[in-house]
């Protein structure tokens, strides 16, 4: 007796695969034409049967999933993995601290630069000869040479301490952190040459920037410009406000000093130092 087999899970059945079937008993006597007609009738009602229960090789397309299936495919293209392939991506996201605590005075009027200072002076710095640390705050000594006074008693040679490194630590999601940062108001003063400098006193001798800015630097022909990164570009200043340090756990610490983010200052530039001296009350004046 010939075998009628379907196809993989009924998915295939066609009137086609229903004559190969019985291509045997068409080549036997008219007899057996009954036989092939009844058994064609009943495989044609079971396939008929079949697609209308969501069985059949039309009905199981691309666009159509077997009964629990649907929540599957949508977990998928959302993004979503099965139990045994999870992966906590939250271990690839960095931890961003904005560390937006004041840091000193700042200003740009000329005016308040002048009355927190308790020293205002003229000259021009010698390179860097020692290097100490305070509270976690690295800082060069200086040495500057007094030409003019236009406040307080600073003559001579005195010493100037700028901040150039400090540390930073805490604790963020349980996990300690400790890393140097540059500070981010420091520039080479060497790189200028004469300056007029707003200073305050901490004794024997060592002064320390009374505000930021502190600086004017006091160009060819007596022209001013105001020396601070608090100026800079926007992109420069992001750049300098911003380290990224790998912690002990795999994760990034993204850390930004808002201190140069926050002003949107504005200097004075381009004016003469005896305009200045004289906004400032002073008698001296700088022949050029």
């Amino acid at each position: 007796m010939t075998e009628l087999y379907l196809a993989e899970s009924l998915q295939e059945i066609s009137p086609e695969l229903v004559m190969e079937a019985f291509l045997p008993l068409r080549r036997k006597k008219s007899r057996n034409w009954l036989a092939f007609a009844a058994c064609f009738t009943l495989v044609t009602f079971c396939s008929f049967t079949l697609s209308n229960l969501g069985m059949g090789g039309a009905s199981m397309g691309a666009d159509s999933a077997a009964p629990g299936m649907e929540s599957v495919t949508e977990s998928i293209m959302d993004g979503a993995e099965s139990d045994s392939d999870y992966v906590d991506s939250s271990s690839s996201l960095p931890y961003v601290i904005l560390d937006d605590r004041p840091r000193g005075l700042v200003s740009f009027d000329l005016q308040e630069m002048y009355d927190r200072s308790d020293a205002v002076v003229i000259g021009h710095y010698s390179t860097a000869f020692d290097t100490l640390t305070e509270d976690g705050v690295t800082l060069h000594l200086y040495e500057f040479c007094v030409e003019d006074q236009v406040k307080g008693s600073a003559a001579g040679t005195i010493t100037v301490r700028l901040p150039v490194l400090r540390e930073i630590s805490g604790t963020i999601k349980e996990e300690n952190y400790r890393f140097s940062m540059p500070e981010t108001t420091f520039f080479d003063p060497t790189e200028d040459g004469k300056v007029m400098l707003f200073l305050q006193d901490c004794g024997n001798g060592v002064y320390r920037k009374a505000q930021e800015p502190f600086t004017i630097s006091i160009g060819a022909e007596g022209k001013v410009e105001l020396r601070s990164n608090l100026l800079l570009p926007y992109e420069e200043r992001e750049a300098l406000s911003t380290i990224e340090v790998q912690l002990e756990s795999g994760h990034t610490l993204v850390y930004t000093d808002n201190t140069l983010l926050r002003y949107n200052g504005s200097g004075f530039s381009g004016q003469h130092i005896n305009d200045i001296l004289e906004i400032l009350g002073s008698d001296l004046r700088i022949l050029y």
